[in-house]
C-alpha cells in the first residue's frame, strides 16, 4: 500500500546535507522554510532547525518540497546517493517507500510508463492517481479519527 509516511530524521534525512545545500544557496533557515512552505504549507524556521539537527520527523510531501527547494533529489537528502544533482525523471517528484525490490521495481516502471504517455493521456492518468491518493489520505485521516475516538471512549469507560 502506498501512503503518507513520516520520515524519521534520526534514520532518514541527512541534516548536514540540508544545511550545506541551504548555505550554498546563501539562505537562512527562515528563507528555506518560506520556500518549502510555498510548496506544502506551514513549515517554519524551527522545523528546518530540527531537520538540520536530525531531531525531527517530516512528512513525505514536505521532504519532496524540501528537495525541490534545495534543487536536489530526495535520494540525496536521504543518503541513498552521493550525487546532489536533481534527477530529471519522475523520481524527483514521486517518493517510493518500498523495501521489497520486486514491488519497488514494479512501481518505478509503472510511474515511468505513465510519464512516457502522450500529454493528454498522461494528464488523465495523473488526475486519476491524484484522486486515488486523495481518497487514501482521507481514509487514513478517518481511520485515525475513529481510532482516537475509540481510545477516548475506552478511557472514559474505565
Amino acid at each position: 500500500m502506498i501512503g503518507v509516511y513520516l520520515v524519521n530524521m534520526k534514520t532518514g534525512i541527512d541534516g548536514k546535507r540540508v544545511r550545506q545545500l541551504r548555505e550554498d544557496l546563501g539562505w537562512t533557515q527562515e528563507d528555506l522554510a518560506r520556500a518549502v512552505s510555498k510548496l506544502v504549507g506551514a513549515i517554519n524556521q524551527s522545523s528546518i532547525s530540527h531537520v538540520e539537527r536530525g531531531t525531527y520527523g517530516m512528512r513525505v510531501d514536505a521532504l519532496a518540497a524540501l528537495a525541490v527547494a534545495l534543487d536536489t533529489s530526495t535520494d540525496y537528502l536521504l543518503g541513498l546517493t552521493d550525487d546532489p544533482d536533481p534527477r530529471t525523471s519522475l523520481e524527483d517528484h514521486v517518493i517510493l517507500i518500498e523495501h521489497d525490490p520486486v514491488r519497488r521495481k514494479f512501481l518505478q516502471e509503472f510511474f515511468n510508463g505513465i510519464e512516457s504517455l502522450p500529454g493528454n493521456l498522461r494528464d488523465d492518468y495523473w488526475s486519476s492517481l491524484s484522486m486515488l491518493y486523495d481518497g487514501l489520505i482521507a481514509r487514513q485521516h478517518a481511520e485515525r479519527r475513529s481510532s482516537a475516538i475509540q481510545k477516548r471512549n475506552n478511557l472514559n469507560d474505565t
